[in-house]
C-alpha cells in the first residue's frame, strides 16, 4: 500500500470545521509533501509510515502559531486519525484520496 497522493482531510475543531489538502510522497518510510488550507501550503516534516500507520507534523500560522501532529491509519483511499493542535486540543480528522 503506498500513500502518497492528493488527499482531502476534513475535521473539526472548537474554532468550526476545517479543511486541508495534503499533497504528500512516500519515500523509503517516510513522508514528504504539503498540507494547504486557507492559507499557503506549509512544509509537512517528521513524516513517518509504518505499514498502514502514517504520522506528519506541520507548522500552522492561523488562528495561532503552532505545530499540528498528525496520526493516522490508511486504508486504500480513506484515512482517519487525529491531530494535536499544540499544547492546546485535540481533534479527529478524515481524508480521502483524489489522486495518486
Amino acid at each position: 500500500m503506498t500513500v502518497g497522493g492528493t488527499w482531502e482531510i476534513s475535521m473539526s475543531t472548537p474554532l468550526g470545521d476545517r479543511k486541508f489538502v495534503l499533497a504528500c510522497k512516500e519515500e523509503e518510510g517516510g513522508l514528504t509533501g504539503t498540507l494547504q488550507g486557507t492559507v499557503a501550503p506549509r512544509d509537512i516534516f517528521d513524516g513517518k509510515v509504518e505499514g498502514d500507520k502514517v504520522t506528519w507534523k506541520a507548522k500552522l500560522e492561523q488562528p495561532m502559531r503552532l505545530t499540528a501532529s498528525f496520526s493516522s491509519v490508511v486504508n486504500g483511499d480513506d484515512m482517519a486519525g487525529k491531530v494535536k493542535f499544540g499544547m492546546f486540543h485535540n481533534a479527529e480528522f478524515v481524508g480521502k484520496r483524489v489522486a495518486a
